[in-house]
């Protein structure tokens, strides 16, 4: 189980570095990062790092847990041959963030 502080997601995605798609968070939530929010959105729609800020939390050096680690944008075939459904899951949340990007323009 590997976890990162609150505070080195920030500094990831401020200086457009690669995060982790999916961490977990307080209270066993579970965040997916939105390349178009630039923040990690829960199942209701909440903007993690949005809602540090409105509300002042002092909780930057937090530790989150990464639930899914990044996959690899070209699989080799012996790759994908191990673990399709992990690689055919990436595909469907990529289509998912391009329906949410163009639903919000």
């Amino acid at each position: 189980m590997k976890k990162v502080k609150i505070i080195d997601l920030l500094n990831k995605v401020a200086n457009g570095e690669e995060v982790p798609k999916k961490i977990k968070g307080r209270l066993n939530k579970i965040y997916t990062y939105s390349k178009y929010n630039t923040d990690y959105q829960d199942e209701e729609g909440k903007l993690l790092f949005y809602k540090l800020f409105q509300f002042r939390d002092k909780c930057l050096n937090d530790e989150v847990e990464i639930i899914e680690e990044d996959i690899k944008e070209n699989p080799t075939f012996e790759e994908y041959m191990e673990n399709p459904e992990k690689y055919w899951n990436n595909l469907l949340e990529k289509l998912d963030e391009i329906k949410q990007y163009l639903k919000n323009d």
